[in-house]
Formats: C-alpha cells, structure tokens, sequence
C-alpha cells in the first residue's frame, strides 16, 4: 500500500489523487484514492515501480509531487534533488518496444548529427542539458545537472510522431530504466 499526504491546499482542490507510471511519453493514471483527513491510500499496488501522483486541473493530468519509488521492500525513495547540488552524468540511451507480452527497454546508440535534450522531473520536466552528437556513439556526459531526479533524455524529432523514450534515475553513477 502507499499512504501519501495530500497538502491542505491541494485538498482544497480536489478530493481525488491519482497514481501514475510513465507510459509512452507521459504519466498516465493507473489508480486512484479519495482524500480522508489530508491521506490518499493507494491499495495493492506493484513494487520496485516509479510512481507520481497527480489531479485533475482542466481536464489536464497535474503532477502534484516529486516522482517516488516503491521499492520490493515497501519504502519509498523520494527523487526530490536539491537544484544546487548538481552532477555530471554519464548516459546511455534507450527507447521502449512495445510487444504483446510487454514494454521492452532497448539500447540504443546516439546517433551522429543528432541532438538530444536532457530534461528532469521538478512537478514538471525541466530542461537539464543539451547534448549535440557529432559522431555515434554508446554514451555522452551532461554537466550540471540537479542530482536525485527522474530524467528523460529525448530525441526532439519523434520516431513516427511517438516518442520511445524511457524515463531514468541515476544511483552512485549507475542508470536505471522505469
């Protein structure tokens, strides 16, 4: 289960959080709670997830806190970075396949004469980072970037207007796909 607090002034908002995973480009709902005295409980819900929570402002999905980890133990890890303390990354590349059976994360080369924006996760995607690849290759390090986030690295010219990109966070140098 995850209990999560919901502020007073959001629960002057709404009465209903959701739970969200990333998905195809964005975070999409996949459960939701009522708000009893300033608490949404979230039951039965996968370990080892990323998960963000969210309302309903406009007809619009609205991130409402820092992307969290349910990890296979039931503690939650909260990548919620201060934008001072910043790092530099060494990335690889990935893209999502989509099969009967599943998503499928891949890896991918950098491709040469291509640009990629890295953005981080601070309630909304932020951008983070530029990188220009004049060569291919199997990975780039960005500079200054805020440490303790989600990331996504993205290709702004889309593959068949969608884009495969898989949101990452970065523990003692190593990557991990969501």
């Amino acid at each position: 289960d995850i209990r999560a607090r919901v502020s007073q002034q959001l629960q002057s908002q709404t009465n209903v959080v959701y739970l969200n995973v990333f998905h195809r480009g964005e975070w999409k709902p996949i459960d939701w709670a009522p708000v009893e005295n300033g608490i949404a409980n979230f039951k039965k819900v996968g370990k080892s997830v990323l998960y963000s929570m969210s309302f309903t402002r406009d007809k619009k999905n609205t991130i409402i806190d820092d992307p969290f980890l349910l990890r296979s133990d039931g503690t939650m890890q909260v990548f919620n970075g201060n934008e001072k303390a910043t790092t530099s990354l060494t990335l690889r590349n990935a893209v999502s396949q989509w099969t009967p059976k599943g998503v499928r994360h891949l890896p991918a080369k950098f491709l040469a004469g291509s640009r990629y924006i890295l953005y981080h996760m601070t309630g909304n995607w932020k951008q983070a980072g530029v990188v220009e690849c004049n060569k291919e290759c199997d990975q780039v390090v960005v500079s200054n970037v805020p440490e303790n986030r989600v990331y996504i690295l993205v290709n702004p010219n889309p593959i068949n207007g969608e884009h495969p990109e898989r949101i990452f966070t970065v523990q003692n140098g190593k990557q991990y796909w969501w």
